[in-house]
């Protein structure tokens, strides 16, 4: 058990605070003492199981999740400095683990573990990562466990007693410190998070009854009659059984021809049938296609073939911010719950590299970062937009003039902010 962790649960249990704080602290919690409240959330856990299979179910849910969680797996994981973010440690020993060359356990490489912890935070508003010690000291392993199979225990004095994960019959106690949970915001649950998924599980069901009915009235054994042809009644069988044998050889396939008698001596050709273009609900699959796509936060125009260059281009832009934010929550747990099983933990910290900048629009870039020159100073511009530290004195002057485009349009780049022209 990691000392940190079990030296701030002691200083929470024993109790450091007021009477009135202590008590509105446990209420926050988990409102200790009671046993009904405990079974009320056991019995409300999610339906995981219902979310998790939107992923096989649904196109659109595939598509959206899939695509993220691909984009963010490849991002770079690295170990900075908390008080100057410009200083890396390449030898920290989580990035054994979760690092680009790591080896997060004997079952996956790094970009399967990522893809799958994602995954499952988008689908399920829950990941939970269980770290394993061989010999009981810091993690040698780092696995994600299925949400589907996981139930929370709530404790009388702290938030979670244990996690509970049951697998083939089994039930495994898992105690907090061995488990790092991410989740949603859940304003309905304090134990589990809430997934995008169950905003839109009804458009997610409704696209996939509209696919099954098509299916049903167009697969395979269903014969739509492409259109109806009214003989006159005094043409032989014989001759009827031609028509109907050389009209289906010509037209074959699923879409058949019907031969009906007429009451009057006429032949008349119905051409208007059930047709696929009426009854394929195509416009109520593209608006759960819409319905999906928003609450993933995945912008339709970077997907759709309607898009013009320039809605790609604001598109991807928002894709890889979409894709950053689900990398920034994930960092800033690891920082609050499992850094602290290393040495050094309020000294170091994890950050993932930006995609946002390595999949940034450079020309598009280079305009921003000379306008924010205008305002702004060389280090601020730094500081703000790249994490860095203060340029080196020695070639400042050099990045300033490249950065306004020669010496003829010379600006202010003191310690003091130059205060832009009212006019």
């Amino acid at each position: 058990m990691n000392w940190v962790k079990t030296r701030l649960r002691d200083y929470l249990e024993i109790g450091q605070h007021q009477p009135v704080q202590r008590q509105v602290l446990d209420m926050v919690r988990a409102r200790p003492g009671q046993d009904q409240e405990i079974q009320r959330y056991m019995g409300n856990a999610p339906n995981v199981a219902a979310y998790l299979r939107q992923y096989a179910l649904s196109p659109w849910v595939y598509t959206g999740v899939a695509r993220l969680a691909e984009v963010a797996a490849v991002a770079r994981l690295g170990v900075v400095r908390q008080d100057d973010l410009s200083k890396m440690n390449a030898s920290h020993a989580i990035l054994r683990l979760l690092g680009i060359f790591g080896i997060p356990n004997d079952q996956q490489d790094n970009l399967e573990f990522w893809e799958e912890h994602l995954t499952f935070f988008d689908l399920a508003g829950n990941a939970y990562w269980y770290w394993f010690s061989a010999a009981g000291g810091v993690p040698t392993e780092v696995f994600n466990l299925n949400p589907a199979k996981m139930r929370i225990v709530p404790g009388r004095n702290r938030t979670v007693a244990e996690y509970e994960y049951r697998v083939n019959g089994q039930v495994y106690h898992l105690t907090p410190e061995e488990v790092t949970h991410f989740k949603r915001p859940n304003p309905f649950n304090q134990y589990y998070g809430m997934p995008a998924i169950e905003a839109v599980l009804l458009d997610s069901e409704g696209d996939r009854l509209m696919a099954e009915w098509n299916v049903d009235l167009f697969g395979d054994g269903v014969s739509i009659p492409a259109g109806i042809f009214v003989i006159d009644p005094a043409t032989t069988d014989a001759e009827r059984d031609r028509l109907e044998r050389e009209l289906n050889a010509r037209y074959a396939g699923k879409r058949r021809t019907a031969l009906l008698r007429a009451e009057a001596n006429k032949t008349v050709w119905h051409g208007e049938t059930l047709a696929h273009r009426e009854m394929d609900f195509r416009q109520g699959r593209l608006l759960s296609r819409q319905a999906i796509m928003d609450a993933l936060d995945l912008p339709l125009g970077y997907l759709s073939d309607a898009s013009t260059e320039a809605h790609a281009r604001v598109a991807e832009r928002r894709y890889y911010a979409s894709a950053q934010r689900r990398l920034i929550r994930t960092e800033r747990k690891i920082n609050a719950d499992a850094m602290q099983f290393w040495q050094g933990w309020d000294v170091w910290a994890v950050q993932f590299d930006d995609l946002r900048r390595e999949h940034a629009d450079w020309e598009q870039e280079e305009r921003k970062i000379s306008s924010l020159l205008k305002l702004f100073t060389v280090d601020e511009v730094r500081a703000m937009e790249y994490n860095a530290g203060p340029y080196p004195e020695e070639d400042k002057e050099d990045a300033v003039l490249s950065a306004d485009g020669g010496p003829d349009e010379p600006v202010d780049r003191g310690s003091d902010r130059p205060v832009p022209d009212a006019g």
